[in-house]
């Protein structure tokens, strides 16, 4: 029967995580969609989360979207490290 919602799986999967973190700030679009984290990784250390998005960005093919809840700063610029010549590489977060 789970295997018919993989949202509620998932957030059963990581429950002592979201035991302390809310879902309240994400919008009903991401929270619809939840369950396709299912198959994600988590990555706990910010250096393992920028080395994460690096590679990702190394390794895309046609078009890279990253999404934060508040801007990806390295060095000066944000983004100033996550430079890729072939792909257009696009940030989403949140003006404060």
């Amino acid at each position: 029967m789970l295997s018919l919602f993989p949202g509620i799986r998932f957030l059963l999967s990581n429950k002592s995580y979201f035991v302390s973190h809310s879902l309240a700030f994400l919008p009903r679009s991401f929270m619809d969609r939840i369950g396709e984290l299912e198959v994600g990784s988590y990555v706990e250390h910010f250096s393992k989360v920028l080395d994460r998005i690096k590679s990702t960005i190394t390794e895309g093919r046609e078009f890279i979207w990253l999404i934060s809840d508040q801007p990806i700063v390295v060095g000066s610029v944000a983004g100033s490290s996550f430079f890729s010549q072939d792909l257009p590489v696009r940030f989403i977060f949140e003006l404060s």
